[in-house]
């Protein structure tokens, strides 16, 4: 070769010892990668769990007692637009205790039932009973 100091059999030894390492480096550097990003996914989760809540009880809060646990719908109307309704008249009686499974097509108001089930905020909290102690809705 150049200078006559190496042979071609060497070069071509070189050349295939270099082929052959490609892939696993090429391999250690995308594990790196995929590291460094599970390393700021990691970063953000702690940031969000070391948040401190912005609503927080009151200093003289009373811890909620529930009586049963049942869930209510009575006479149920919902809309996330309006002139749209995504319930009407609905009515839904959950005992305590009991499993039940909501089903039907897309757009029938599955998920919207269960979101309001938590959800006892709305304009009529009457439509939407509390199971608590004291008998607040």
């Amino acid at each position: 070769m150049i200078g006559g100091t190496k042979t071609t059999g060497e070069l071509f030894a070189f050349l295939a010892a270099l082929i052959m390492a490609y892939e696993p480096l090429k391999k250690l550097a995308n594990w790196n990668a995929q590291l460094n990003e599970g390393l700021a996914a990691i970063e953000r989760i702690f940031e969000v769990l070391d948040m401190r809540p912005s609503i927080v009880d009151a200093p003289d809060a009373k811890p909620l007692q529930l009586s049963g646990g049942a869930i209510r719908f009575e006479q149920v109307q919902f809309a996330y637009t309006a002139g749209k309704a995504a319930l009407n008249n609905v009515d839904i009686d959950i005992p305590a205790g009991k499993t039940v499974a909501l089903v039907g097509p897309s757009g029938a108001g599955k998920s919207t039932v269960l979101n309001l089930s938590g959800d006892l905020g709305t304009e009529d909290p009457a439509s939407l009973p509390c199971p608590a102690s004291d008998g607040v809705p």
